[in-house]
């Protein structure tokens, strides 16, 4: 067999859709009963061959992964291969805080929570379930006093972008060390909601929020869909270069912005795209939708962008949010650009 040119770093996994929110955004249309849950044995053959690879990172998600009946043993064997292990969570779930203390104990290193306003009322305009704020910060803080390292994700919206700053005042006050702030991906319940985009001019004045919080010394990561906001010091995208997303069903993609994007959708075969049919290592080799997204990542930039005497600093944009935007692979300048307008960008130094 050809060996792979492309090592395998970082496996999430989607061990369930269950989750007692209903958030207007979220892109696996969790909900409390969802019937998608991981099957053990499936899972650890998949954890194992995942060490024989190499992999040196993995996630939990969900849904809510407190609800997986696996979890805890799920993070011990992780963390039995030596492996770096996450966890991410909004803390919604039964006895969720005695939860987030055994896995501590046993040695579960970064926990990160889903956050989308500083009260009740922004919060739970998102998760569309009362009591769900409390109940996020207040495992925040029970995770901090016991030296859990944790984080919070942000999704910016039109209607709560402009309240960043407040959510980097909240994060030290409970623990919190880093805030990581996502684009919101058109897939799930997200499609749904296409008032809630940033517009152009919003992403601008995103982008000066950013700058701003930084300066300042508010530690703000941006995820890679976010490179077109020209604020990241070595921009990449590496879906399906060095890491995979794998839901439920066992199904892979390239990164958690692709989950509703079917090898179908770009033009190439489903063949060795679920690991309950197939070895971790068949699907990492073989898989043509991998093999499709690689090259396009990894074989030139769009004639539009070429040109552009910014593009290191963007190297193009989003290729998922590409796709959702005009329906296939193409070589093109991400769909909010911000200098298609001619506008001239101020770059950091950092």
């Amino acid at each position: 067999m050809k060996k792979a040119s492309f090592r395998l770093k970082e496996i999430k996994f989607e061990v369930t859709h269950d989750c007692l929110l209903n958030c207007v955004h979220c892109s696996s249309i969790s909900r409390a009963e969802s019937g998608k849950n991981m099957d053990w044995p499936t899972f650890i053959r998949v954890l194992d061959e995942a060490k024989e690879l190499g992999v040196n990172e993995i996630a939990f998600s969900g849904g809510e992964p407190l609800l997986w009946d696996n979890i805890e043993d799920a993070v011990a064997a992780s963390l039995s291969l030596g492996v770096h292990t996450i966890l991410y969570t909004t803390g919604n779930a039964p006895n969720a805080e005695m939860m987030m203390r055994k896995l501590h104990a046993i040695g579960l290193d970064r926990v990160v929570f889903s956050i989308f306003g500083t009260n009740s009322g922004q919060h739970e305009a998102f998760t569309n379930h009362k009591g769900s704020f409390d109940k996020t910060i207040r495992i925040a803080k029970s995770c901090s006093s016991i030296g859990l390292i944790g984080e919070f994700h942000f999704v910016p919206l039109a209607w709560n972008y402009r309240i960043l700053p407040e959510i980097a005042n909240l994060a030290p006050q409970n623990g919190v060390r880093r805030i990581s702030v996502l684009r919101l991906v058109p897939q799930g319940r997200g499609k749904d909601i296409t008032d809630g985009q940033l517009n152009h001019s919003q992403n601008i004045e995103l982008r000066k929020i950013i700058m701003e919080l930084r300066l300042a010394g508010h530690d703000i990561r941006l995820g890679s869909p976010y490179n077109f906001l020209m604020l990241q010091k070595n921009p990449q995208c590496r879906s399906g270069i060095d890491r995979m997303t794998i839901g439920p069903d066992f199904r892979i993609f390239p990164c958690d912005a692709f989950k509703h994007i079917s090898p179908k959708d770009i033009g190439v075969s489903p063949d060795f795209s679920n690991i309950r049919e197939h070895s971790l290592r068949e699907c990492w080799e073989k898989s043509p939708y991998l093999q499709a997204v690689r090259n396009h990542l990894t074989t030139g930039i769009g004639s539009e962008c070429k040109a552009c005497r910014k593009l290191e600093h963007c190297l193009s944009g989003c290729l998922a949010q590409k796709i959702y935007a005009w329906g296939e692979l193409r070589k093109c300048r991400d769909p909010m650009c911000l200098l298609k307008n001619q506008i001239d960008i101020e770059i950091p130094d950092a």
